[in-house]
Protein backbone atom coordinates (compact mmCIF):
# COMPACT_ATOMS: atom_id res chain seq x y z
CA UNK A 1 0.00 0.00 0.00
CA UNK A 2 1.19 3.04 -0.86
CA UNK A 3 1.32 6.15 1.33
CA UNK A 4 1.02 9.73 -0.35
CA UNK A 5 2.83 12.34 1.32
CA UNK A 6 1.41 15.41 3.10
CA UNK A 7 2.06 18.90 1.81
CA UNK A 8 3.59 20.90 4.32
CA UNK A 9 1.88 23.81 5.90
CA UNK A 10 2.66 26.37 3.74
CA UNK A 11 1.97 29.76 5.95
CA UNK A 12 3.51 27.97 9.37
CA UNK A 13 6.70 27.55 7.15
CA UNK A 14 6.70 31.48 6.08
CA UNK A 15 5.97 32.66 9.84
CA UNK A 16 8.94 30.83 10.88
CA UNK A 17 11.30 32.20 8.57
CA UNK A 18 9.70 35.91 9.44
CA UNK A 19 10.37 35.18 12.93
CA UNK A 20 13.88 34.14 12.42
CA UNK A 21 14.14 37.28 9.93
CA UNK A 22 13.07 39.58 12.60
CA UNK A 23 15.20 38.31 15.28
CA UNK A 24 18.12 39.24 13.29
CA UNK A 25 17.31 42.49 12.80
CA UNK A 26 16.39 42.93 16.53
CA UNK A 27 20.09 41.96 17.59
CA UNK A 28 21.72 44.18 14.95
CA UNK A 29 19.63 47.15 16.29
CA UNK A 30 20.34 46.14 19.61
CA UNK A 31 24.01 45.75 18.33
CA UNK A 32 23.63 49.48 16.69
CA UNK A 33 22.04 51.00 19.81
CA UNK A 34 24.75 49.91 21.92
CA UNK A 35 27.43 51.13 19.41
CA UNK A 36 25.66 54.06 19.30
CA UNK A 37 25.81 54.07 22.90
CA UNK A 38 29.38 53.53 23.69
CA UNK A 39 30.39 56.11 21.12
CA UNK A 40 28.02 58.79 22.47
CA UNK A 41 29.35 57.97 25.96
CA UNK A 42 32.95 58.20 24.49
CA UNK A 43 32.55 61.34 22.60
CA UNK A 44 31.05 62.36 25.77
CA UNK A 45 34.17 62.35 27.73
CA UNK A 46 35.78 63.08 25.22
CA UNK A 47 33.88 66.64 25.41
CA UNK A 48 33.95 67.01 29.04
CA UNK A 49 37.65 66.37 29.24
CA UNK A 50 38.04 69.47 25.63
CA UNK A 51 35.57 71.61 28.19
CA UNK A 52 38.13 70.42 31.20
CA UNK A 53 40.93 71.61 29.36
CA UNK A 54 39.48 74.61 27.88
CA UNK A 55 38.75 76.12 31.69
CA UNK A 56 42.30 74.87 32.75
CA UNK A 57 43.62 77.01 29.92
CA UNK A 58 41.26 79.92 30.57
CA UNK A 59 42.29 80.28 33.90
CA UNK A 60 45.83 79.68 33.29
CA UNK A 61 45.36 82.76 30.65
CA UNK A 62 43.34 84.52 33.35
CA UNK A 63 45.99 84.25 36.21
CA UNK A 64 48.67 85.46 33.67
CA UNK A 65 47.02 88.27 32.45
CA UNK A 66 46.48 89.62 36.65
CA UNK A 67 50.15 88.78 36.88
CA UNK A 68 50.68 90.98 34.00
CA UNK A 69 49.15 93.35 35.21
CA UNK A 70 50.57 93.17 39.22
CA UNK A 71 53.85 93.28 37.00
CA UNK A 72 52.99 96.39 34.99
CA UNK A 73 51.42 98.40 38.35
CA UNK A 74 54.82 97.97 39.83
CA UNK A 75 56.87 98.93 37.30
CA UNK A 76 54.88 101.68 36.90
CA UNK A 77 56.40 102.86 40.23
CA UNK A 78 59.55 101.84 40.01
CA UNK A 79 62.91 102.60 37.87
CA UNK A 80 61.75 100.19 35.23
CA UNK A 81 59.15 101.38 33.23
CA UNK A 82 59.27 101.23 29.94
CA UNK A 83 56.64 104.32 29.53
CA UNK A 84 53.78 104.72 27.53
CA UNK A 85 54.24 103.29 24.28
CA UNK A 86 55.43 100.83 25.31
CA UNK A 87 54.94 97.12 26.10
CA UNK A 88 55.90 94.47 29.32
CA UNK A 89 56.24 90.74 28.50
CA UNK A 90 56.79 87.88 31.31
CA UNK A 91 56.17 84.25 31.28
CA UNK A 92 54.92 82.57 34.08
CA UNK A 93 55.70 78.80 33.19
CA UNK A 94 56.41 77.05 29.53
CA UNK A 95 53.04 77.49 28.75
CA UNK A 96 52.16 80.72 30.68
CA UNK A 97 52.31 84.11 29.30
CA UNK A 98 51.53 87.69 29.31
CA UNK A 99 51.63 91.07 27.70
CA UNK A 100 50.83 94.63 28.98
CA UNK A 101 50.23 97.34 26.70
CA UNK A 102 50.83 101.12 28.09
CA UNK A 103 48.58 104.06 26.24
CA UNK A 104 48.15 107.73 27.66
CA UNK A 105 44.64 108.63 28.34
CA UNK A 106 41.61 107.36 29.12
CA UNK A 107 38.92 106.66 26.33
CA UNK A 108 35.68 107.53 29.06
CA UNK A 109 37.42 111.15 29.08
CA UNK A 110 36.08 113.28 25.92
CA UNK A 111 35.79 116.82 25.43
CA UNK A 112 32.89 118.39 28.14
CA UNK A 113 33.58 115.79 30.35
CA UNK A 114 34.49 117.90 33.69
CA UNK A 115 37.53 115.84 34.16
CA UNK A 116 38.63 116.22 30.31
CA UNK A 117 41.65 118.21 31.82
CA UNK A 118 43.08 115.25 33.67
CA UNK A 119 43.44 113.00 30.33
CA UNK A 120 47.38 113.14 29.64
CA UNK A 121 47.58 112.31 33.36
CA UNK A 122 45.71 109.17 33.08
CA UNK A 123 47.27 105.95 31.04
CA UNK A 124 45.56 102.60 29.83
CA UNK A 125 47.12 99.69 30.93
CA UNK A 126 45.80 96.36 28.95
CA UNK A 127 47.53 93.22 29.83
CA UNK A 128 46.78 89.81 27.57
CA UNK A 129 47.16 86.29 29.40
CA UNK A 130 47.87 83.51 26.82
CA UNK A 131 47.56 79.64 27.75
CA UNK A 132 49.48 77.47 25.38
CA UNK A 133 47.69 73.23 25.17
CA UNK A 134 51.00 71.70 26.19
CA UNK A 135 49.91 68.72 23.71
CA UNK A 136 49.12 70.92 21.05
CA UNK A 137 50.40 74.57 20.45
CA UNK A 138 47.75 75.83 17.87
CA UNK A 139 45.19 75.34 20.99
CA UNK A 140 45.21 78.43 23.44
CA UNK A 141 43.28 80.81 25.48
CA UNK A 142 43.69 84.49 25.89
CA UNK A 143 42.17 86.60 29.06
CA UNK A 144 42.61 90.20 28.50
CA UNK A 145 42.03 92.80 31.71
CA UNK A 146 42.00 95.94 31.30
CA UNK A 147 42.60 99.33 33.71
CA UNK A 148 43.10 103.18 33.88
CA UNK A 149 45.29 104.56 36.19
CA UNK A 150 45.92 108.24 37.06
CA UNK A 151 49.39 110.17 38.11
CA UNK A 152 49.35 111.32 41.87
CA UNK A 153 51.02 114.67 41.15
CA UNK A 154 53.48 114.64 44.28
CA UNK A 155 56.22 117.15 43.33
CA UNK A 156 57.12 119.10 40.64
CA UNK A 157 60.82 118.63 39.21
CA UNK A 158 62.70 121.50 39.84
CA UNK A 159 66.29 120.21 39.50
CA UNK A 160 66.74 122.83 36.28
CA UNK A 161 66.02 125.75 38.58
CA UNK A 162 69.12 127.56 39.73
CA UNK A 163 67.43 128.45 43.21
CA UNK A 164 69.36 131.13 44.26
CA UNK A 165 68.98 133.42 41.22
CA UNK A 166 65.51 131.96 40.98
CA UNK A 167 64.87 133.18 44.10
CA UNK A 168 66.58 136.70 43.64
CA UNK A 169 64.67 136.84 40.85
CA UNK A 170 61.16 136.71 42.47
CA UNK A 171 61.61 139.20 45.07
CA UNK A 172 60.67 141.67 42.89
CA UNK A 173 58.05 142.74 40.27
CA UNK A 174 60.35 143.71 38.00
CA UNK A 175 63.50 142.83 37.59
CA UNK A 176 66.24 144.36 35.02
CA UNK A 177 69.76 141.88 35.80
CA UNK A 178 71.59 143.78 33.23
CA UNK A 179 73.73 140.73 32.19
CA UNK A 180 76.49 142.94 30.78
CA UNK A 181 79.55 145.89 32.01
CA UNK A 182 78.06 148.60 30.78
CA UNK A 183 74.49 149.46 32.32
CA UNK A 184 71.63 149.82 30.31
CA UNK A 185 69.76 152.78 30.31
CA UNK A 186 66.64 151.95 31.95
CA UNK A 187 63.89 154.63 30.47
CA UNK A 188 60.40 154.76 32.75
CA UNK A 189 58.41 157.76 31.11
CA UNK A 190 54.96 158.94 33.01
CA UNK A 191 52.56 158.09 33.23
CA UNK A 192 53.35 154.24 34.92
CA UNK A 193 53.01 152.49 38.24
CA UNK A 194 54.64 149.82 39.15
CA UNK A 195 53.68 148.09 42.52
CA UNK A 196 55.71 146.09 44.61
CA UNK A 197 59.48 145.84 44.68
CA UNK A 198 61.62 146.58 42.28
CA UNK A 199 64.90 145.96 40.90
CA UNK A 200 67.08 148.11 38.16
CA UNK A 201 70.72 146.93 38.11
CA UNK A 202 71.27 149.22 35.06
CA UNK A 203 71.25 153.20 35.32
CA UNK A 204 67.37 154.20 35.71
CA UNK A 205 66.27 157.16 34.14
CA UNK A 206 63.09 158.63 35.70
CA UNK A 207 60.79 160.91 33.86
CA UNK A 208 64.50 162.55 31.92
CA UNK A 209 62.05 162.97 28.63
CA UNK A 210 59.78 165.20 30.38
CA UNK A 211 58.70 167.01 31.96
CA UNK A 212 62.27 169.08 30.65
CA UNK A 213 61.97 171.61 32.89
CA UNK A 214 64.12 170.75 36.52
CA UNK A 215 61.48 172.58 38.58
CA UNK A 216 58.47 171.33 36.33
CA UNK A 217 59.86 167.86 36.73
CA UNK A 218 60.16 168.12 40.41
CA UNK A 219 56.89 169.87 41.29
CA UNK A 220 55.09 166.67 39.01
CA UNK A 221 57.28 164.03 41.03
CA UNK A 222 56.51 165.67 44.38
CA UNK A 223 53.09 166.45 43.64
CA UNK A 224 52.11 162.79 43.03
CA UNK A 225 53.72 161.73 46.36
CA UNK A 226 51.38 164.58 47.73
CA UNK A 227 48.41 163.39 46.38
CA UNK A 228 49.35 160.25 47.88
CA UNK A 229 50.25 161.42 51.46
CA UNK A 230 46.57 163.55 51.07
CA UNK A 231 44.37 160.31 50.60
CA UNK A 232 44.37 160.59 46.47
CA UNK A 233 44.46 157.86 44.21
CA UNK A 234 48.80 156.69 44.20
CA UNK A 235 49.91 157.71 40.98
CA UNK A 236 53.44 157.37 41.58
CA UNK A 237 55.78 155.26 39.37
CA UNK A 238 56.93 153.04 42.34
CA UNK A 239 55.22 152.08 45.27
CA UNK A 240 57.61 150.35 47.27
CA UNK A 241 61.34 149.65 47.58
CA UNK A 242 63.56 150.21 44.52
CA UNK A 243 66.94 148.54 44.37
CA UNK A 244 69.39 150.01 42.52
CA UNK A 245 72.84 149.03 41.51
CA UNK A 246 75.71 151.18 43.19
CA UNK A 247 78.21 153.07 41.27
CA UNK A 248 75.60 152.20 38.08
CA UNK A 249 73.30 155.15 39.13
CA UNK A 250 73.85 158.81 39.13
CA UNK A 251 73.19 160.69 42.82
CA UNK A 252 69.98 162.72 41.36
CA UNK A 253 67.75 159.27 41.61
CA UNK A 254 69.69 158.30 44.70
CA UNK A 255 67.94 161.43 46.05
CA UNK A 256 64.67 161.83 44.02
CA UNK A 257 63.00 158.68 44.90
CA UNK A 258 63.23 158.75 48.48
CA UNK A 259 62.85 162.44 49.31
CA UNK A 260 60.48 163.73 46.02
CA UNK A 261 58.47 159.84 45.54
CA UNK A 262 58.51 158.86 48.87
CA UNK A 263 59.88 155.60 48.14
CA UNK A 264 63.00 153.77 50.02
CA UNK A 265 65.82 152.38 48.14
CA UNK A 266 68.28 149.47 48.32
CA UNK A 267 72.01 149.71 47.18
CA UNK A 268 73.33 146.72 45.91
CA UNK A 269 76.31 145.80 43.58
CA UNK A 270 75.34 144.57 40.10
CA UNK A 271 74.95 140.54 40.77
CA UNK A 272 75.01 139.93 37.00
CA UNK A 273 76.85 142.46 35.26
CA UNK A 274 79.15 140.71 32.76
CA UNK A 275 78.28 136.82 34.09
CA UNK A 276 75.72 134.57 33.03
CA UNK A 277 72.59 135.67 32.91
CA UNK A 278 70.83 134.48 36.04
CA UNK A 279 68.28 131.82 34.35
CA UNK A 280 69.66 130.16 31.08
CA UNK A 281 67.30 130.40 28.39
CA UNK A 282 65.88 127.05 27.32
CA UNK A 283 67.32 126.67 23.39
CA UNK A 284 66.50 124.15 21.34
CA UNK A 285 63.21 122.51 23.22
CA UNK A 286 61.08 120.82 20.88
CA UNK A 287 59.26 118.65 23.00
CA UNK A 288 58.28 118.03 27.01
CA UNK A 289 56.88 115.68 28.82
CA UNK A 290 54.44 115.90 32.07
CA UNK A 291 56.58 113.18 33.76
CA UNK A 292 59.17 110.22 33.07
CA UNK A 293 57.94 107.31 30.84
CA UNK A 294 54.87 109.75 29.47
CA UNK A 295 54.40 110.87 26.43
CA UNK A 296 56.90 113.42 24.39
CA UNK A 297 54.77 116.49 23.21
CA UNK A 298 55.96 118.36 20.42
CA UNK A 299 55.93 122.08 20.66
CA UNK A 300 53.95 123.52 17.94
CA UNK A 301 55.28 127.20 16.94
CA UNK A 302 52.64 130.04 16.46
CA UNK A 303 53.98 131.00 12.70
CA UNK A 304 53.41 127.54 11.02
CA UNK A 305 49.54 127.94 11.97
CA UNK A 306 48.59 131.29 12.22
CA UNK A 307 50.99 133.18 9.81
CA UNK A 308 53.24 136.43 11.62
CA UNK A 309 49.96 137.53 13.42
CA UNK A 310 46.82 136.80 14.65
CA UNK A 311 43.55 137.81 16.13
CA UNK A 312 40.07 137.15 16.73
CA UNK A 313 40.84 133.25 18.22
CA UNK A 314 41.65 131.30 20.95
CA UNK A 315 44.88 129.73 22.03
CA UNK A 316 45.45 127.28 24.79
CA UNK A 317 45.87 124.12 25.94
CA UNK A 318 44.71 120.44 24.31
CA UNK A 319 44.91 117.56 26.90
CA UNK A 320 45.18 115.06 23.93
CA UNK A 321 48.40 116.89 21.75
CA UNK A 322 49.36 119.81 23.92
CA UNK A 323 48.53 119.35 27.65
CA UNK A 324 50.70 122.19 28.84
CA UNK A 325 49.94 125.06 26.17
CA UNK A 326 53.62 125.59 25.29
CA UNK A 327 54.22 127.11 21.88
CA UNK A 328 56.91 128.12 19.80
CA UNK A 329 57.52 131.48 17.97
CA UNK A 330 60.51 132.23 15.28
CA UNK A 331 61.14 135.70 14.10
CA UNK A 332 58.27 138.08 14.93
CA UNK A 333 55.07 137.06 16.60
CA UNK A 334 52.05 139.77 16.92
CA UNK A 335 49.07 139.26 19.00
CA UNK A 336 46.50 141.09 17.39
CA UNK A 337 42.90 142.09 17.96
CA UNK A 338 40.55 139.96 20.18
CA UNK A 339 43.31 137.38 20.61
CA UNK A 340 42.94 135.32 24.06
CA UNK A 341 46.09 133.02 24.73
CA UNK A 342 46.75 131.01 27.40
CA UNK A 343 50.23 129.51 27.88
CA UNK A 344 53.85 129.49 27.66
CA UNK A 345 55.70 130.80 24.38
CA UNK A 346 59.48 130.27 23.58
CA UNK A 347 61.24 132.25 21.17
CA UNK A 348 64.73 130.99 20.78
CA UNK A 349 66.10 133.33 18.00
CA UNK A 350 68.63 136.04 19.16
CA UNK A 351 66.45 138.48 17.37
CA UNK A 352 62.95 136.70 18.15
CA UNK A 353 60.38 139.15 19.46
CA UNK A 354 57.01 138.63 20.79
CA UNK A 355 54.35 141.94 20.26
CA UNK A 356 51.46 142.88 22.06
CA UNK A 357 49.91 144.40 19.27
CA UNK A 358 45.79 144.74 19.00
CA UNK A 359 42.37 145.72 21.18
CA UNK A 360 41.32 143.07 23.72
CA UNK A 361 44.26 141.21 23.83
CA UNK A 362 44.31 138.97 26.95
CA UNK A 363 47.51 136.61 27.63
CA UNK A 364 47.60 134.30 30.46
CA UNK A 365 50.27 131.95 31.75
CA UNK A 366 49.15 128.31 32.08
CA UNK A 367 48.33 127.56 35.59
CA UNK A 368 50.11 123.42 36.35
CA UNK A 369 47.29 121.04 37.77
CA UNK A 370 47.60 121.08 41.53
CA UNK A 371 50.24 118.99 43.46
CA UNK A 372 48.41 116.64 45.61
CA UNK A 373 47.87 118.04 48.54
CA UNK A 374 49.12 121.13 48.33
CA UNK A 375 46.85 124.49 47.56
CA UNK A 376 49.93 126.37 46.05
CA UNK A 377 49.29 127.84 42.52
CA UNK A 378 52.18 127.40 40.18
CA UNK A 379 52.42 128.57 36.72
CA UNK A 380 54.84 128.51 34.26
CA UNK A 381 56.48 132.02 32.59
CA UNK A 382 54.01 133.53 29.78
CA UNK A 383 56.49 133.67 27.60
CA UNK A 384 60.55 133.45 27.66
CA UNK A 385 61.86 135.14 24.89
CA UNK A 386 65.23 135.30 23.67
CA UNK A 387 64.90 138.82 22.23
CA UNK A 388 62.49 141.13 22.78
CA UNK A 389 59.11 141.76 24.30
CA UNK A 390 56.86 144.62 22.90
CA UNK A 391 53.94 146.58 23.77
CA UNK A 392 52.88 148.46 20.76
CA UNK A 393 51.81 151.44 20.55
CA UNK A 394 47.63 152.03 21.11
CA UNK A 395 47.14 148.39 22.04
CA UNK A 396 44.56 147.80 24.83
CA UNK A 397 46.12 144.43 26.97
CA UNK A 398 45.85 142.32 29.98
CA UNK A 399 48.44 140.15 31.20
CA UNK A 400 48.64 137.88 34.09
CA UNK A 401 51.73 135.57 34.10
CA UNK A 402 55.57 136.28 33.97
CA UNK A 403 57.41 137.75 31.17
CA UNK A 404 60.59 136.82 30.73
CA UNK A 405 63.33 138.58 27.71
CA UNK A 406 66.72 138.03 27.49
CA UNK A 407 66.96 140.99 25.73
CA UNK A 408 64.38 143.51 27.14
CA UNK A 409 60.87 144.57 28.09
CA UNK A 410 59.79 147.26 26.20
CA UNK A 411 56.35 149.85 25.76
CA UNK A 412 56.99 151.55 22.85
CA UNK A 413 56.86 155.28 22.56
CA UNK A 414 53.38 156.22 21.04
CA UNK A 415 49.83 157.60 22.00
CA UNK A 416 48.68 157.79 25.95
CA UNK A 417 45.69 155.74 24.91
CA UNK A 418 48.32 152.72 25.24
CA UNK A 419 46.92 150.47 28.11
CA UNK A 420 49.01 147.22 29.62
CA UNK A 421 47.38 146.12 32.70
CA UNK A 422 50.35 142.88 33.96
CA UNK A 423 49.52 140.87 36.50
CA UNK A 424 52.62 138.93 37.28
CA UNK A 425 56.49 139.78 37.06
CA UNK A 426 58.89 140.85 34.54
CA UNK A 427 62.40 139.59 34.90
CA UNK A 428 64.45 141.12 31.84
CA UNK A 429 68.12 141.90 30.77
CA UNK A 430 66.73 146.11 29.89
CA UNK A 431 63.69 147.19 30.72
CA UNK A 432 61.62 150.28 28.57
CA UNK A 433 58.51 152.45 28.84
CA UNK A 434 59.19 154.92 26.09
CA UNK A 435 57.36 158.12 26.52
CA UNK A 436 53.79 159.20 25.24
CA UNK A 437 53.44 161.68 22.63
CA UNK A 438 51.23 163.85 24.02
CA UNK A 439 53.39 164.85 26.70
CA UNK A 440 56.56 165.63 24.77
CA UNK A 441 56.57 169.53 24.80
CA UNK A 442 59.02 171.68 24.83
CA UNK A 443 60.80 172.61 27.66
CA UNK A 444 59.67 176.41 27.59
CA UNK A 445 55.85 174.95 27.74
CA UNK A 446 56.54 173.04 30.89
CA UNK A 447 57.87 176.38 32.35
CA UNK A 448 55.20 178.38 31.63
CA UNK A 449 52.73 175.47 32.62
CA UNK A 450 54.74 175.65 35.65
CA UNK A 451 55.11 179.23 36.36
CA UNK A 452 50.93 179.28 36.26
CA UNK A 453 50.44 176.42 38.57
CA UNK A 454 52.64 178.64 41.08
CA UNK A 455 50.16 181.45 40.12
CA UNK A 456 46.90 179.48 40.51
CA UNK A 457 48.13 177.91 43.81
CA UNK A 458 47.34 181.22 45.56
CA UNK A 459 43.61 180.93 44.20
CA UNK A 460 41.28 180.03 46.74
CA UNK A 461 40.22 177.65 43.97
CA UNK A 462 43.98 176.42 42.98
CA UNK A 463 44.95 173.06 43.33
CA UNK A 464 48.38 172.41 45.03
CA UNK A 465 49.63 169.31 42.83
CA UNK A 466 51.26 170.03 39.69
CA UNK A 467 50.02 166.74 38.42
CA UNK A 468 46.10 167.63 38.90
CA UNK A 469 46.47 171.07 37.45
CA UNK A 470 48.70 169.38 34.11
CA UNK A 471 45.43 167.04 33.74
CA UNK A 472 42.96 170.42 33.92
CA UNK A 473 44.63 172.70 31.74
CA UNK A 474 46.62 170.31 29.13
CA UNK A 475 44.92 167.13 29.26
CA UNK A 476 47.51 164.97 30.72
CA UNK A 477 46.00 161.98 32.91
CA UNK A 478 47.90 161.67 35.93
CA UNK A 479 46.22 158.08 36.21
CA UNK A 480 48.62 155.50 34.56
CA UNK A 481 47.13 153.35 32.01
CA UNK A 482 49.90 150.99 31.78
CA UNK A 483 50.41 149.16 35.27
CA UNK A 484 52.67 146.37 36.81
CA UNK A 485 51.43 144.49 40.02
CA UNK A 486 52.68 141.53 41.26
CA UNK A 487 50.63 138.60 41.27
CA UNK A 488 48.55 136.84 44.46
CA UNK A 489 49.17 133.91 45.71
CA UNK A 490 51.00 132.33 42.62
CA UNK A 491 54.34 130.87 42.88
CA UNK A 492 56.51 130.83 39.39
CA UNK A 493 57.67 127.39 38.21
CA UNK A 494 60.76 126.95 36.25
CA UNK A 495 60.41 123.20 35.50
CA UNK A 496 62.51 120.38 34.33
CA UNK A 497 61.10 119.77 30.40
CA UNK A 498 61.91 116.14 30.81
CA UNK A 499 59.25 115.73 33.42
CA UNK A 500 57.38 118.47 34.94
CA UNK A 501 55.72 115.79 37.70
CA UNK A 502 58.06 113.72 39.67
CA UNK A 503 57.91 111.68 42.69
CA UNK A 504 58.09 113.33 45.85
CA UNK A 505 61.28 112.67 48.65
CA UNK A 506 60.02 110.91 50.16
CA UNK A 507 58.46 107.85 48.04
CA UNK A 508 60.59 105.41 46.20
CA UNK A 509 58.68 106.48 42.85
CA UNK A 510 55.89 107.96 40.70
CA UNK A 511 52.40 106.87 42.44
CA UNK A 512 49.38 106.08 40.58
CA UNK A 513 45.64 105.61 41.67
CA UNK A 514 43.65 103.07 40.07
CA UNK A 515 40.76 104.87 38.12
CA UNK A 516 38.77 102.01 36.64
CA UNK A 517 39.33 98.05 35.72
CA UNK A 518 37.42 96.00 33.14
CA UNK A 519 37.81 92.18 34.33
CA UNK A 520 37.67 89.90 31.07
CA UNK A 521 37.73 90.22 26.79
Amino acid sequence: MTTTPQPRNCFACANYKVRRGTALVLVLGLLALTLALCYSAMQGQAEAVNIQANSGRTASARMAAYSGMSAALASMTGNSWVGVGGTLAGQLDANCTYSVAFTTGDASLTVGNPSYGEYPFRVTLTSVGTAVDPTNANLQSKYKVTAVVQLVRRAIDLSNTPTTNWNYLNGFTVCQWNNRLTPHTVNMQLPIAIQGNMAILGTLALANQYPGDASARQDYLSGLNAMRLNSLPDYRPFNSTVTLAILSQNLGTWWELPNWLGVATNAVWPQFAGQSPPVTYPSGLTTYRLYAGGPAYSIPTLQTQYGSSTQNCTIGANPVTNPLGLYKSSGAFEFDDQVTFTGCVLADGSSDELWVGGNGVTLNGVTLPAVDGSAAVNQLPLAAVNHRFVIKDQSVSTVNGLVMAWGGFDVEAGHASTQMALTGRVFSDDFDVRGRNEWVRSIADWIVQDVAFQAQKLLPSGTPYFPIYMQAACGLNAQPLLSIQPPANVTYIWPNWDGVYTKAAADSGLRWNIVSWQDGN
